[in-house]
């Protein structure tokens, strides 16, 4: 992970931390958690990769379990991944509301030097369709292209999923079709096992380990 370019800091991505906009973010993904039927992630004993399916959790439950555990402790790359991370959730809630973000892979398992932290980010269309600044979009655009994207040497495999408020289960449209495939998609790619060098098998599809959705500024519609 090299050091921070002036690309990256052109986007005011990772300014030093804040300790006092860390505990307001924090705060913001508990409050969000109220009243929803929350997941209990594996905690300090265990550690490994969630059970199958989406596990609604908080920015704190990720970090006791993640990064504060006893089997992480004094562990370098996962607290240099989640400061980079939880810079970049700030500099993203900057520009617009995030429903939440999908967390899954090397990070969310045993692994004690993950590779990166696998996230896609949860954004109300009715918002990010709006945003014209010049480097809002940037920031958005590089967001959403994981290993392609400019956030990718900081450890950040970052998508984006455009949420939209359709309030019924058939699509009337291409627009609502598609929504529908991304969210599939994810659900579906966040459960696979990661497959490295081997062709391509019809076990591979098969959901290995869950994955989880972080509350961030929660979900919101305007009546």
């Amino acid at each position: 992970m090299g050091e921070i370019t002036e690309e990256a800091r052109a986007l005011d991505v990772f300014p030093a931390v804040d300790v006092e906009r860390t505990k307001e973010l924090y705060e913001q993904s508990d409050a969000s958690c109220a009243g929803l039927q929350r997941s209990h992630v594996p905690r300090q004993i265990s550690g490994g990769a969630p059970t199958l399916g989406r596990h609604t959790v908080s920015l704190s439950d990720v970090h006791r379990t993640y990064v504060q555990a006893p089997i992480y402790r004094d562990n370098s790359r996962r607290a240099l991944l989640w400061n980079n991370f939880t810079s970049l959730v700030t500099q993203v809630r900057r520009i617009t509301p995030a429903a939440s973000v999908y967390i899954g892979g090397s990070f969310v398992s045993w692994k004690r030097k993950p590779d990166d932290i696998d996230c896609v980010f949860v954004l109300d269309k009715a918002f990010t369709r709006a945003i014209t600044n010049e480097k809002h979009v940037r920031l958005l655009r590089s967001l959403g292209r994981g290993k392609n994207g400019s956030l990718f040497k900081y450890g950040i495999d970052s998508y984006t999923l455009d949420w939209e408020a359709i309030p019924i289960t058939q699509p009337e449209n291409n627009l609502h079709h598609r929504y529908l495939i991304h969210r599939g998609y994810w659900d579906d790619w966040l459960q696979r096992n990661s497959v490295k060098n081997e062709d391509p098998h019809p076990v591979h599809a098969l959901p290995g380990h869950g994955y989880l959705e972080v509350m961030l500024d929660g979900y919101a519609v305007s009546l």
